[in-house]
């Protein structure tokens, strides 16, 4: 099989990064190029997000709007309601992203790999890499058979399960 580009969903968790790790191996053997795609963890809790490695980067600014937008939507609701969801500000979603493709990005350069598109983008995490596996014309997709994940996952399939059910090429998916 001839692997030339490969696409690897970055979102910060231990899974994503062990599959760049692979990526990046199998980049290496095979002279391919790969590249990164992070969709905006727009359905996690706050919980969720404070748990991404980046999260302790993100900038003064971000951090106080999220404990504002925490405070004004949690305080009245919070009695005997139990997990509220906070929508959190795309911009501070972004931030997020950008700080995994960066980190993401220099493992990359670090390993000796060359980088493909580098890319961030907000929708459904399974149709949004397909997606970009049939623009980038990728041979190979590795992914993290766990994201940061949520509850819903284990009630209406995971984001592995999708892509690898559905996509045009082969999919790796790193536990």
């Amino acid at each position: 099989m001839q692997i030339s580009h490969i696409l690897v969903p970055a979102d910060g968790s231990v899974h994503a990064a062990r599959a760049l790790d692979i990526a990046a191996d199998l980049a290496r053997a095979h002279d391919a190029k790969v590249s990164l795609l992070h969709i905006l963890q727009q359905d996690k809790t706050l919980d969720e997000l404070r748990a991404m490695p980046v999260f302790e980067r993100l900038g003064k600014e971000s951090i106080e709007r999220l404990n504002e937008v925490e405070t004004v939507t949690l305080a009245p609701l919070t009695l005997g309601a139990g997990a509220v969801p906070v929508i959190v500000p795309d911009d501070v979603l972004g931030e997020l992203g950008d700080l995994v493709l960066a980190d993401a990005k220099a493992l990359l350069e670090k390993r000796g790999v060359r980088p493909g598109t580098v890319a961030k983008t907000a929708g459904d995490p399974a149709k949004r890499i397909l997606g970009a596996a049939e623009e980038l014309a990728a041979d190979l997709i590795v992914l993290g058979s766990r994201g940061l994940g949520s509850f819903r996952g284990m009630l209406y399939g995971s984001t592995s399960q999708k892509v690898a059910h559905t996509a045009k090429c082969p999919v790796v998916s790193v536990t």
